[in-house]
């Protein structure tokens, strides 16, 4: 595992030892990041989707893993490294899909997309990313590429592949739940329980950020895309973007 996360060393001009600038956490790695987000802002302007993906250990690809390497569907975490491996490959497939049926089916494609994966603090990869798509935020607030609501009715589909309705989806996956990790000083960072919105989604001026319309029994649902979500079967979340949050992002997650 040392051979991934020493960080490696060089001698520069002066004879002085440097950690190379691409060791991931580091302020230097950070900061070049942060950089290269804003490069793209600037020629491309502001990205209109803002997203997440979490390493799900739950999903049988980890449990296949985990039996073929140690013999036990229940040992995934035994080896932190193979499991990284396992989730670059996990990744890279959801984002292929990401970059070809989501965009081509919700967005109208993709002009750019930019990614940073990080650690969390219980040790499992987790990923950000932005994207740049073809339709304006609102022509996909108008086609509902985005909901935060419980799907009912005729949008609650059963999903063949798993078995299960969307909804038992979004319960497991999408319902957010405050803990030690979001909570400060009482209250969660992240606004939930979030206020009912009945009206369309749009976004508040008062806030710089989106509201996304909710019903009384969606206060704690994380935004989300059905087909997204049925992909990748795993938390995400999904937003659409403004200026101020981008770059508010960028300066926590890429500099901080």
């Amino acid at each position: 595992m040392s051979m991934f996360f020493r960080p490696k060393r060089s001698v520069d001009s002066r004879g002085k030892s440097c950690v190379a600038s691409h060791c991931p956490e580091l302020p230097r790695y950070k900061k070049q990041l942060y950089l290269k987000f804003r490069t793209f802002m600037e020629a491309h302007g502001t990205p209109t989707l803002f997203g997440t993906f979490t390493c799900n250990l739950a999903k049988s690809f980890y449990s296949e893993v985990s039996r073929v390497y140690f013999g036990d569907d229940n040992q995934p975490l035994k080896d932190p490294v193979l499991i990284a491996i396992a989730f670059q490959r996990d990744f890279q497939d959801f984002f292929h899909f990401v970059k070809t049926t989501f965009a081509n089916r919700h967005c109208g494609g993709l002009r750019e997309y930019l990614y940073v994966v990080e650690f969390q603090s219980r040790g499992l990869p987790h990923v950000h990313y932005c994207l740049w798509t073809g339709h304006t935020i609102d022509q996909m607030i108008e086609s509902e590429t985005i909901v935060a609501t419980l799907p009912q009715g005729h949008d609650d589909v059963l999903l063949p592949e798993l078995g299960e309705r969307l909804s038992t989806l979004v319960h497991r996956h999408q319902t957010h739940q405050c803990g030690a990790y979001c909570l400060k000083e009482e209250r969660c960072r992240f606004g939930y329980p979030q206020r009912v919105h009945v009206a369309q989604t749009a976004f508040d001026p008062a806030t710089n950020r989106f509201v996304y319309q909710r019903g009384e029994d969606d206060s704690r649902i994380n935004p989300y895309n059905a087909d997204m979500l049925r992909y990748a079967q795993c938390n995400l979340d999904l937003q659409y973007t403004c200026i101020s949050g981008v770059t508010a992002m960028l300066e926590d997650e890429c500099i901080l």
